[in-house]
């Protein structure tokens, strides 16, 4: 499997890689009648949005879409050119995203040995947040940094195999209490 191009997001002024949703995709590009198109196996979606959180609402800032349709305005912007992998790219958008759920954003992906795999857990990220959203506005913001530090170490002293299936059930207990929702 390759690695997917996923989608972004923009908070206090740092880009992150959205590493998970809990709650509907927050921006769906058929839903204003853009039809993505699979053009490789880097983007099976055929888009990938970038996310900006200004002041507490969250934005769609960037789309970048492979489609048919590649002269239509979205929200009142005109797409240029989207280069090798995308058919058009629409910037500056700044329109509302009225999302309701959390987002799980990291940045600074540590080295792997699978880092070529599509899923990022996020205990590979040396910087994670969960923010939690109500109608696109930012209601409450966690810094998971340290939790996933923790258990990064804990995982680094695991045997090769683990010992029982009690220690793999207490490490997987302890990663799914560390965030406000699954994902």
């Amino acid at each position: 499997m390759q690695e997917q191009i996923r989608d972004m997001v923009v908070y206090r002024g740092k880009t992150y890689i959205l590493i998970g949703v809990n709650g509907p995709r927050p921006f769906d590009p058929q839903r204003e009648g853009l039809t993505p198109i699979r053009l490789s196996q880097t983007h099976w979606r055929g888009y990938q949005c970038v996310y900006r959180v200004e002041g507490a609402k969250l934005l769609l800032d960037q789309l970048h879409i492979t489609t048919r349709v590649v002269d239509r305005e979205l929200f009142g912007v005109k797409p240029k050119d989207g280069g090798l992998l995308f058919t058009a790219t629409y910037t500056g958008i700044e329109h509302e995203i009225p999302f309701s759920g959390t987002m799980l954003i990291g940045r600074g992906s540590l080295s792997s040995p699978y880092a070529h795999l599509s899923a990022h857990p996020a205990w590979r990220f040396g910087q994670v947040h969960e923010l939690l959203f109500e109608d696109g506005i930012l209601v409450r913001a966690e810094e998971r940094t340290e939790r996933m530090n923790e258990i990064r170490q804990r995982i680094a002293s695991l045997p090769w195999r683990p010992q029982s299936s009690e220690e793999q059930e207490g490490l997987l207990e302890d990663f799914q209490h560390v965030f406000l929702r699954r994902y």
